[in-house]
């Protein structure tokens, strides 16, 4: 037993006062070293409070611990595995409502460079999984309403942009490109990208809505766009102003929605709208 030992301290594990070969997460962990029948010759706690007493256990094998035969054969796998190879095995055990992270790292003897134990490192992240677990779930949640988000925009035709007066740099959704005839994504967005589409008579327009903007005041107007096939759409857009503590304006943040058909509706004959 003097050819390998370890200590726990501090919540890391050395081997033979080596520098740390293992570092250990705050919570309830076990510590043991196994021969290959998965006997446990040496054990150690780095939370007292986790159970059975050290006494009780040692000179144990797996079976002693009333798991499943799954997992007692799932154990003995990666111990074989550990001590063929050579190798650091790392695996998860579900033992009822507890999840643990095991971590076999063989113990090779200088003398004759074969491996005479293993050390396992069990890890209980039964918090850690139920916290991950509930992050998972709202991610999902959020990914469902930002989908739901994505069809309303497509079925209502709404645009979403940002745009950042510091630098210039602009944000926009996919249906936000579709307004103005551009595909989404083609190309990065600006203020001269979308403003290369406003029709020539409608300029005045817009120019009335910068000003509004610049004044930190919201506008909102209808114009047309010129697209890259040549056809004529329509677009609504609302612009909000957002300033900071001195008034100075920092951000514009603006909706656009297509209303080419809307318009043309409206401008239709009687005799249109009855067919």
């Amino acid at each position: 037993m003097k050819d390998c030992f370890w200590e726990l301290n501090d919540n890391n594990v050395s081997l033979n006062n080596r520098k740390t070969l293992y570092e250990i997460n705050h919570g309830p962990i076990l510590v043991s070293r196994l021969d290959r029948e998965g006997k446990l010759v040496q054990v150690n706690y780095n939370d007292p409070s986790t159970g059975i007493a050290t006494q009780k256990i040692l000179g144990k094998n797996l079976t002693h611990f009333c798991l499943e035969l799954q997992n007692v054969n799932k154990c003995k796998y990666h111990l074989k595995r550990a001590f063929a190879n050579a190798q650091k095995e790392v695996f998860q055990l579900n033992v009822g409502i507890h999840q643990y992270h095991i971590s076999l790292l063989p113990e090779i003897k200088s003398s004759n460079k074969e491996i005479a134990f293993v050390l396992a490192i069990v890890y209980d992240m039964t918090k850690e999984q139920k916290v991950l677990d509930q992050l998972v779930f709202h991610n999902d949640k959020l990914s469902a309403s930002q989908h739901s988000l994505e069809m309303v925009q497509k079925i209502a035709k709404l645009g979403y942009f940002e745009w950042d007066s510091s630098n210039g740099i602009m944000y926009c959704s996919d249906q936000q490109y579709k307004n103005f005839g551009y595909t989404p994504q083609e190309t990065a967005p600006t203020v001269d990208l979308f403003a290369r589409r406003i029709h020539p008579d409608d300029s005045a327009i817009i120019k009335t809505m910068l000003a509004q903007i610049q004044n930190a005041e919201y506008s909102e107007s209808e114009f047309r766009v010129l697209k890259s096939d040549e056809s004529v759409g329509w677009v609504y857009a609302r612009l909000n102003a957002i300033t900071n503590q001195q008034g100075c304006l920092t951000k514009v943040l603006g909706v656009t929605q297509d209303i080419t058909k809307k318009n043309r509706k409206n401008t239709a004959s009687p005799r249109q709208k009855r067919t």
